[in-house]
């Protein structure tokens, strides 16, 4: 995966977390406070779809999908932790784990030949696919 993608990726996660994060504060207010929280976070999930639309362009869907919104999923559940004392069960704990765990797998080196492979002007679909072009 080139850089650029990575730090796409990073930047979604981070954004995406602050933006609901502000959200979560501007829920919190009452007022102007409550409003520029709110403008805030706007702002900020729009930078983070900008920066999922720029991952998505470098690199298979399913893969980008995976570490983007899983990532974020899994960080923003860490940070509502840390930040607002939201208690999580044990259960709960164990899918967040288990989200990470999937999120590794998704992008894991043997999911990429597969994409790879069929993206491949060699493989059947593929050829069937650009001879209908």
């Amino acid at each position: 995966m080139k850089w650029f993608t990575v730090l796409m990726i990073f930047g979604f996660v981070a954004f995406y977390t602050g933006d609901n994060v502000c959200l979560r504060y501007s829920s919190e207010r009452a007022g102007w406070p409550a409003f520029w929280w709110f403008a805030v976070g706007n702002v900020l999930g729009f930078i983070a779809t900008v920066m999922l639309t720029f991952a998505l362009k470098a690199q298979h869907p399913n893969i980008i999908f995976a570490l983007a919104q899983g990532g974020g999923f899994c960080v923003l559940q860490l940070a509502s932790f840390y930040i607002f004392r939201v208690p999580l069960s044990p259960l709960q704990w164990a899918g967040v784990i288990l989200i990470a765990i999937g999120i590794f797998c998704v992008q894991s080196k043997r999911s990429e030949e597969h994409t790879s492979e069929l993206q491949s002007p060699d493989h059947l679909v593929c050829r069937l696919l650009l001879e209908k072009k």
